[in-house]
């Protein structure tokens, strides 16, 4: 189930930030795993494609590993390395998180991982269902 854009949304009309968690789009779009090991990173275009091996797609659907921004020392870290994007949900069990993507260089994908909301990910939007 969709949930709808919130005044809080960085995304523009008729797009907003994904629902995170094992309910989320990511894990859905996945299957029933949330982790992934030895998936397919891109070390020359530091990222990944996601539309080819978890969406079902021939188009692009690319996340670069851009780092983050930590919440400690604001330093920014793990570019070329890493990516963590922000979903819309937060934890309910840990009020002080909410749900992201991550993965890295080393293979790695969680699609239901969390973090801290000091932390500085990036934003991915998708489009609003009708």
């Amino acid at each position: 189930m969709d949930k709808t854009k919130s005044i809080y949304d960085p995304c523009p009309a008729g797009w907003r930030v994904p629902d995170g968690g094992s309910n989320g789009i990511w894990s859905k779009a996945s299957g029933s795993s949330e982790k992934f090991t030895d998936v397919l990173y891109d070390n020359d275009k530091k990222g990944m494609n996601f539309s080819i091996y978890y969406f079902g797609s021939a188009s692009n659907i690319w996340y670069p590993a851009l780092g983050y921004r930590d919440y400690f020392n604001g330093s920014l870290d793990g570019v070329g390395e890493s990516g963590y994007y922000w979903s819309a949900s937060p934890n309910s069990s840990k009020s002080q998180y909410a749900y992201i993507l991550s993965l890295s260089k080393y293979g790695h994908l969680d699609t239901s991982n969390y973090s801290l909301r000091a932390d500085g990910f990036s934003v991915r939007c998708i489009q609003e269902s009708k």
